[in-house]
This record gives structure tokens, sequence and C-alpha cells, in this order.
């Protein structure tokens, strides 16, 4: 990490800074995924038990006690 921290600040080329706390970020991308840190919406929802989430990788990490295991699941 202290490697890309040093190319961030001593180099030419702009990288993306968040316009609410000054953190820089390597892409694009980083800081999309850094503004969602800052405000208190929740997009993403399961179908199942109605979680709610900031981040779509969350989501998708959620076990959801209430769904139904697969077959194979069921055997482990």
């Amino acid at each position: 990490m202290y490697k890309r921290q040093i190319q961030m600040y001593h180099s030419d080329r702009p990288f993306p800074k968040c316009q609410l706390c000054g953190k820089h970020f390597a892409s694009p991308h980083n800081l999309k995924i850094h503004l969602a840190s800052h405000t208190n919406l929740r997009p993403y929802k399961c179908e199942t038990c109605e979680s709610t989430y900031k981040l779509k990788h969350h989501l998708k990490d959620h076990k959801c006690p209430l769904k139904p295991k697969a077959p194979q699941e069921m055997n482990q």
C-alpha cells in the first residue's frame, strides 16, 4: 500500500479525490464505492429476508438464513 501512496502523491497523473473527506483513490471506481460510506442509502436488498446493503458485493456475500438450501448443500 505504501508504494501506491507514493505513486498517488508524487505523480503528475490526477487521482480522484472525495469532495466530502478529501481522501484520494487510485481509480474513479474506488471513489464511487467510497462515496456510499457518506450516505445512508442502502439500494441493494435481499429478495428473501429484505436485508439491505450499501454495496452490491455485500449483498452477494450475504448468507440469507431464510433462503432454502440447495440439495447439494444439505448433504454436507
